[in-house]
């Protein structure tokens, strides 16, 4: 009877531990779900704003199921945490609409590829007319900013928008092909899961639209199903995981190198703020109060597989409490969620290193955006230095995939 007495006692006590490691857990997954991290971190206006909405049910049939072989990836690969998401949503950061543009020497702007999707006339008589109609042309379910509902639209309508917005003509041919690849995988990987991104769009050129159209039956793949293809501005040197950023492990969205990304005029920003403007923003924002030499305020104490600030210790403390809810001090969250303020400046990336001059607290930013999938810059500086097509540069950034 003891036995069975102290047996249920350990059980019970271990259910408690388990109930409360979850609940901490499930409070520091909760910036991976809160749609205001879900913005982008380039902090400027791209293709995709950041928001995801559902799609209204009247449109669910709209959504094509050709992805119908998609397994159980996303819940085979995801963290054993049940707290953690199924599928990584953080969107794509972006190339700033308004950033340097770069010259793309002759060689680099090449022709549409020979993968281009058949042109479908091959059934056409002699008189130009088809024994058949031609196929519809598959669509995509996004939210447009500018307008009040979700629509539905082809995509050698919308995906020449979003590119265009995402890049700006003066980018590679291979990179901008890329760029339209990924960003096609991605709405379609969100449309599969009943959601839409918001998306920013600008009227393409002629180049942009002919290089689009070029690739658009095309996605990226992992295991048979479309994938979760986020994109990032630039990175610190190498990509983030997407375990590292969100949270849940995608066995494609680790972290690789990515050489060029030192070119991105971004890299090696600062922000500038004052003694008292950081005191500020970290006690209203994360409930600590900085006392003595500034200098010490902010420790490094681990890195991420990409070499981004990982743990990290602000004031003497690893934990931090924003609206009633606990969270690890890290490099992202001091990012996204602490150094902020109205009318302030904030920083492009969680890879960053802190200098104090006087009353002044200088803060050194490397790459732009949250760093997970491919990088912009990166893919346009693969094309034009090292020569890769959108192919080689969307494996290199997605391991393990295809495209087709």
């Amino acid at each position: 009877m003891l036995r069975k007495i102290l047996a249920c006692l350990m059980a019970l006590t271990l259910s408690v531990f388990a109930l409360t490691t979850s609940a901490y857990f499930a409070t520091d997954s909760v910036l991976v779900l809160n749609p205001a991290d879900r913005v982008s971190s380039a902090g400027t206006l791209g293709s995709v704003v950041g928001e995801v909405v559902d799609i209204p049910s009247e449109l669910l049939s709209e959504v094509s199921s050709e992805d119908s072989s998609s397994s159980s990836l996303e819940e085979s690969s995801s963290s054993s945490s049940s707290s953690l998401p199924v599928s990584v949503v953080e969107p794509p950061s972006q190339v700033p609409s308004n950033s340097s543009t770069v010259e793309i020497p002759p060689s680099v702007s090449s022709s549409p590829s020979s993968q281009e999707p058949s042109s479908g006339d091959e059934s056409s008589s002699n008189e130009g007319t088809s024994s058949e109609p031609a196929p519809a042309q598959e669509t995509l379910i996004v939210k447009i900013a500018s307008e009040p509902e979700v629509g539905v639209y082809e995509v050698d309508d919308i995906l020449p928008r979003i590119v265009a917005m995402e890049m700006n003509d003066t980018f590679a041919d291979e990179a901008l092909k890329a760029q339209a690849v990924a960003a096609h995988s991605y709405i379609k990987y969100l449309n599969l899961r009943g959601q839409a991104p918001v998306v920013a769009v600008r009227t393409p050129s002629a180049r942009i639209q002919s290089l689009v159209e070029s690739v658009s039956s095309q996605m990226i793949y992992y295991g048979g199903s479309v994938i979760d293809a986020t994109y990032t501005a630039s990175t610190a040197g190498r990509t983030e995981s997407s375990v590292d950023v969100w949270g849940g492990y995608l066995p494609y969205l680790v972290s690789v190198e990515s050489v060029y990304d030192n070119l991105d005029p971004n890299y090696g920003d600062t922000v500038t703020y004052t003694v008292d403007q950081v005191k500020e923003m970290v006690l209203r924002n994360a409930g600590i109060m900085l006392e003595g030499d500034p200098s010490a305020w902010f420790q490094i104490e681990s890195t991420t597989s990409g070499g981004y600030n990982g743990d990290m210790i602000l004031g003497g403390n690893s934990v931090f409490t924003n609206n009633g809810k606990n969270y690890r001090v890290t490099g992202r969250n001091i990012q996204t969620m602490i150094l902020k303020g109205s009318g302030l400046p904030t920083l492009k990336s969680h890879k960053f290193d802190v200098t104090v001059s006087g009353d002044q607290m200088i803060f050194t930013t490397y790459g732009y955006g949250h760093g997970v999938g491919m990088s912009q810059w990166g893919a346009h500086y693969y094309a034009a230095k090292g020569g890769l097509n959108y192919v080689q540069i969307l494996t290199h950034y997605y391991s393990g995939t295809t495209v087709r």
